[in-house]
């Protein structure tokens, strides 16, 4: 669907969610409006998206809202999931959340993903990537799209479309190291190329600059990687959320 319009007369966002609003009433059916990686919105500061998205939630019976996005920490804070501040404090929401997944689940994932669209990969090609991916649903489907765009790369070279995941992580690291002024960030992200505990980050942080480091400072460097999904904490332990992300901050710190 496009919307466009002309002349002098000033554009009112909550025209159009009404007009969408009637199309559904009239279909007998939601209309849904997708958002993905919606925690970027949170980048347009001169629009309040969470009160527009109460607004739809408590007056347009026949709008939906989808949210997607990679960075769930960042996504939750922006629509203030847990915050009485926020204009959708309390409403209700259906949150589907992926998961790592396994080795043999990656291989049939791939494996359908190849079956519907036509393209013979070899079970050799789908193995190397269900390794090399880490069970990560985002990385698994680049790899799918790469394959669907040129099915003899990926079972020559699969290195070759490694390389762009790798390449587009560091993208995304290198934007976010710009972005921050503290350089123990690139220090951080070294060190949890090996899984370490909190204990251990804090001790080695401290013996690299020569004093002592806050507790309160450390637990909010983490959280901003983990919200990142740059990441992650399993059993009080922390390290690289994925393969693809470790060879990133590799090639780009060390």
């Amino acid at each position: 669907m496009d919307i466009s319009w002309r002349g002098d007369k000033k554009f009112e966002l909550v025209d159009v969610l009404t007009a969408l609003n009637k199309i559904g009433f009239d279909l007998g059916k939601p209309i849904i409006i997708a958002f993905d990686e919606a925690q970027e919105l949170r980048k347009i500061t001169w629009i309040n998206f969470s009160r527009i998205f109460a607004y739809i939630y408590d007056n347009l019976e026949y709008v939906r809202l989808l949210l997607t996005g990679s960075e769930i920490g960042l996504l939750f804070k922006f629509i203030g999931v847990d915050s009485a501040t926020s204009p959708l404090y309390g409403r209700y929401m259906h949150i589907v959340s992926t998961r790592r997944l396994s080795f043999e689940e990656s291989v049939d994932f791939l494996e359908k993903g190849f079956r519907e669209i036509g393209i013979p990969i070899s079970r050799q090609a789908i193995e190397s990537a269900a390794r090399a991916f880490g069970g990560i649903i985002g990385w698994l489907t680049l790899f799918g799209y790469n394959c669907y765009m040129n099915a003899n790369t990926c079972s020559e070279n699969i290195d070759k479309i490694i390389k762009i995941a790798v390449d587009v992580a560091k993208q995304k690291i290198e934007n976010f190291l710009k972005s921050r002024r503290s350089e123990r960030y690139r220090i951080l992200l070294k060190l949890l190329t090996t899984e370490r505990s909190w204990s251990e980050i804090k001790s080695r942080l401290e013996d690299m600059e020569c004093r002592t480091i806050n507790d309160k400072t450390l637990s909010d460097l983490l959280t901003t990687l983990l919200d990142l999904s740059i990441i992650e904490k399993i059993n009080e332990r922390y390290v690289m959320a994925d393969p693809v992300t470790k060879n990133a901050v590799k090639e780009l710190l060390d």
